[in-house]
């Protein structure tokens, strides 16, 4: 990769307070660039406030729906041990017999965990976590929730044709039917964070939404001009000094502007697809990366650096803006996770499957996967690695 195309994915990748640092360091390293200093605009609140941790907000939800100070501790057990995906990572009989209550009642307060937000928590497993998801969105009598609650062994293994003739549908339904659901509900919370300013704001008017982006807290940077006066008279390696200079200075403010073209897209993108979550009348709807991409017209790698490390303001809240894009499809997870069982149920307990076997092995079988992506989904499954399951 060229030094150019390097400088320009970084001002892509970077959230605006790390690219307007970056920029002023450019600029002290060109003498061709000239910069203005911009503040963010006052009527917008970009700088991210102080947010509860996951915990508190769990908490202070549970706590408008129960009065009993005991039941309260229960669901204060139970919140402090869902793991990083938001999954009860604990035995409810453990929880009961530790406040000496009744399974029944520890169940009752799990469920009420369950109906907090962000939705899907409080699962044990996948199949509870997407059904409490469209229990919460009032889609229970929806295909997708037959699809899970009725479909699930099917739909796990990836057997579409199976799911088409068991439901008369067809697969792209099926799909877009799923495509709102989410693995790790966890993630959907806006962790606390230090000193954020927003990359992209959506903001509700009378006329209708507005997009904008973070570009005008940047520095305005352009060419100095004087240079261009006296270029005729240099001698010939000054000329080559200044052409290097403007080269990197030109290059860095088309990346800019670009940068803000994408973002506006991604803004454009968000208002087509999340309205019902925009408006507070439902959940996050995620994309895949790929789906992304090809609304970019842009490589897979160039979508995911324009929504990483950056975070989107509404009135609904602060949210990184990853959190509504997935890296793969649902369909193509469910089918990587099932596989992924399968080949070490079945692998000699005596010489384990590395990950970069299970790699190869998913890849013959037309699944594409990387080892370090064999390891993310192995720990999700709490499966230990290959060394560990040796006999």
């Amino acid at each position: 990769m060229t030094q150019t195309m390097q400088k320009a994915l970084k001002v892509l990748e970077l959230p605006v307070l790390e690219l307007s640092e970056w920029i002023m360091e450019e600029v002290q390293s060109n003498p061709l660039l000239n910069y203005q200093e911009n503040y963010p605009y006052k009527e917008i609140p970009l700088q991210l406030p102080d947010t509860p941790s996951f915990f508190i907000s769990v908490s202070r939800q549970v706590k408008e729906r129960i009065d009993s100070e005991k039941d309260f501790l229960i669901a204060e057990e139970i919140i402090g041990n869902l793991d990083e995906r938001g999954y009860l990572g604990i035995s409810l009989k453990e929880v009961a017999y530790h406040h000496n209550a009744s399974l029944s009642k520890t169940e009752k307060i799990l469920e009420i965990i369950q109906e907090c937000e962000p939705f899907g928590i409080g699962a044990r497993d996948l199949q509870e976590c997407f059904l409490i998801q469209l229990r919460m969105l009032n889609k229970k009598n929806s295909l997708a929730y037959k699809l899970v609650s009725e479909g699930w062994e099917e739909l796990k293994k990836g057997r579409f044709s199976s799911l088409e003739k068991k439901f008369k549908t067809k697969r792209s339904v099926i799909q877009k039917e799923l495509a709102p659901l989410t693995f790790h509900p966890k993630k959907l919370y806006t962790p606390s964070c230090e000193n954020h300013i927003a990359d992209l704001i959506l903001q509700p008017t009378d006329e209708g939404w507005t997009i904008n982006t973070s570009e005008k807290s940047l520095p305005q940077i352009q060419l100095n001009s004087e240079y261009k006066e006296q270029f005729e008279d240099m001698k010939e390696y000054e000329k080559e000094y200044i052409r290097g200079h403007a080269s990197t200075g030109q290059l860095i403010i088309r990346a800019v502007h670009r940068r803000r073209k994408t973002l506006q897209k991604i803004g454009e993108i968000l208002l087509k697809k999340q309205k019902p979550f925009l408006n507070s009348e439902g959940q996050i709807q995620p994309m895949s990366i790929q789906d992304l991409a090809a609304h970019l017209n842009v490589h897979e790698s160039t979508a995911f650096r324009a929504v990483s490390k950056k975070w989107l303001w509404c009135p609904r809240g602060w949210f990184p803006l990853k959190s509504f894009f997935c890296k793969t499809p649902v369909n193509h997870s469910l089918q990587l996770i099932h596989s992924l069982k399968e080949f070490i149920q079945s692998e000699d307990k005596h010489a384990p499957l590395t990950d970069e076997q299970l790699s190869s092995k998913l890849q013959q079988s037309g699944i594409k996967c990387s080892r370090r992506t064999i390891a993310k989904y192995r720990k999700q499954l709490h499966i230990r690695p290959a060394n560990q399951r040796k006999i």
